[in-house]
């Protein structure tokens, strides 16, 4: 469907969600929250530990959600909040950033190869784009 709308030049696609969109244009996408993990589970253990308080709150948090950081590779010792704060960013960061890297590369190297990224366009975001109007949507046809 993307590709039909940039190959032909139909209407252009507003479909993209801003970190999508920060990351094929090649900017600092948003720092990950945990409203954007879909497993309610690891949702559900993952706010655990934000809402934590206290130190040994937190820690009973981690210890709670063991197995599913130690898949993403987030498993530390919580010695104070700010370790809290950390592996929480990092756990954060790995399933919502890491885990796509591979097939956001392909689908950037997809969206060169119709020439939808060789453009000097705009770098801001979707909301800007939007109301800048149709100069700002780059004309990816080619003739």
């Amino acid at each position: 469907m993307l590709v039909i709308c940039l190959v032909q030049g139909s209407v252009s696609p507003h479909f993209l969600s801003e970190r999508l969109f920060r990351q094929i244009c090649g900017l600092q996408p948003l720092p990950a929250c945990i409203e954007d993990i879909f497993d309610p589970a690891l949702r559900a253990k993952l706010k655990k530990i934000a809402d934590a308080t206290t130190l040994e709150g937190a820690r009973e948090a981690v210890e709670e959600a063991t197995e599913e950081l130690s898949l993403l590779g987030s498993l530390q010792f919580v010695g104070n909040m700010t370790q809290r704060d950390e592996l929480l960013a990092a756990a954060l960061h790995h399933y919502v950033d890491g885990r796509k890297v591979e097939a956001l590369q392909q689908f950037c190297e997809g969206l060169k190869i119709v020439g939808a990224l060789d453009f000097e366009g705009p770098t801001n975001s979707p909301e800007e784009r939007d109301s800048s109007g149709p100069a700002a949507t780059p004309d990816v046809r080619n003739g």
